[in-house]
């Protein structure tokens, strides 16, 4: 039976609460019988511990509830903001001695450790990387280990690890700062998927992936068109779970993990950055952290132009129909609000900082591609450190090894 609630009646005519009533109408007006009568329960209940009749604070009696003492619940009803928090505060950040980068997959962790073993040199910092690979979502025990280790290493400290989001203060410990790197949903997904069956240049795809030779030989048009489970709409899910955390909740495609990532996105981390725009990540972290950051633009373009990370591109003769990259794209719907979250987000912490310090022009970039040597000889880039990533990223899990080529800040 449908009803047509008077909620507003219903609000006042119980005391009034502290809830606002047109969130109650935006779930449940014009609901079922037994939607109402849930209402009138919660609301009479609000109405009854809230001090209809008797002040606790004094002893004496009350005709209206006391209000003052009402703190809103822990939960929000209304969607976080990009700007949230904004303008940064970087009296704390520049003062940080521990940051984890946590590695989503196939977005540019291979290039970006590249330039954080050139700074760990240059500004002084110790690099350490988990050997764990495979295991994002641990219990409480593992997530215990996870926190003793990062606390156990010398600091100044950047520990690069791939896991989903942890809450240190949880466990007693200070949150340490936290930084990620994301890249276009579509093109994550279909990176890692040509991945999987090529590998790239450097890497053979037998070297570290497992699926049979059926799956291996299916095209990403007949994997999307057909349903197959690894393109489907409950595994398109893949980037929120590092941002949301380790609850049960946060890997299964719904609104309140893509919320609960995004608050932690303003909350918890200093700076998430986009692959396509690495040149503005680098800026804002500059600015965030400069005691583990300084210089990694001028690194960046000395990695490009040096050769170092040209070889990490997909290899595929496969190529997807418009039909097929355009439903899954709306099978990473959430993943893309997600992601223009970040991006927005990224663009108001550019802006804070732009007037501190202005952006690279084209005409230096194009200066850098001119004495490309020079710069790669005086910046220090060689094969050891080459060869010291390749050691990181090798092992048997189909995630390990990042596929990424940044040239002019895209990514293919």
């Amino acid at each position: 039976m449908q009803l047509d609630i008077p909620l507003d009646l219903i609000f006042k005519r119980l005391g009034g609460s502290n809830i606002h009533v047109h969130h109650l109408k935006r779930y449940y007006q014009g609901g079922t019988a037994v939607a109402a009568i849930a209402i009138l329960l919660i609301l009479s209940m609000l109405n009854i511990f809230q001090g209809s009749g008797r002040n606790t604070a004094t002893g004496e009696g009350s005709m209206a509830p006391d209000l003052t003492a009402y703190k809103e619940p822990v939960f929000e009803l209304r969607p976080p903001t990009p700007e949230a928090g904004l303008p940064m505060d970087v009296s704390r950040t520049c003062k940080e001695t521990k940051v984890i980068y946590n590695k989503v997959e196939k977005c540019g962790s291979r290039t970006f450790l590249y330039i954080v073993q050139k700074l760990a040199l240059r500004n002084k910092f110790n690099h350490g990387s988990s050997r764990l690979w495979a295991h994002k979502y641990t219990g409480a025990e593992a997530q215990k280990a996870f926190l003793t280790e990062v606390n156990s290493l010398e600091l100044p400290l950047l520990y690069d690890r791939s896991i989903h989001y942890v809450h240190f203060p949880r466990y007693g410990a200070q949150r340490p700062s936290w930084i990620s790197l994301i890249r276009d949903p579509l093109q994550r997904f279909m990176s890692q998927f040509y991945y999987k069956r090529y590998g790239d240049k450097r890497t053979r795809p037998d070297t570290f992936t497992n699926i049979t030779d059926s799956i291996a030989k299916q095209t990403f048009d007949k994997c999307v068109l057909n349903n197959h489970k690894e393109c489907n709409k409950k595994n398109a899910m893949q980037v929120i779970p590092y941002f949301c955390g380790q609850g049960a909740g946060c890997r299964i495609p719904n609104r309140w993990a893509l919320e609960t990532a995004q608050r932690n996105v303003i909350d918890n981390f200093d700076v998430v950055g986009i692959l396509e725009d690495l040149n503005s990540t680098l800026f804002v972290l500059e600015n965030v952290l400069p005691q583990f950051f300084k210089g990694s633009r001028d690194a960046h373009l000395s990695l490009i132009y040096a050769g170092v990370i040209q070889d990490y591109s997909s290899q595929t003769d496969d190529t997807p129909s418009t039909e097929a990259m355009e439903e899954m794209k709306k099978r990473l719907a959430l993943e893309y609000e997600f992601y223009d979250f970040v991006k927005q987000r990224l663009m108001f912490m550019k802006k804070q900082f732009s007037a501190l310090e202005s952006m690279p022009s084209q005409a230096s970039i194009a200066d850098v591609h001119d004495n490309k040597t020079e710069v790669a000889d005086e910046l220090g880039v060689d094969a050891e450190m080459n060869q010291d990533i390749e050691g990181q990223n090798q092992a048997t899990d189909e995630e390990t090894t990042e596929n990424v080529l940044v040239i002019d800040n895209t990514d293919s």
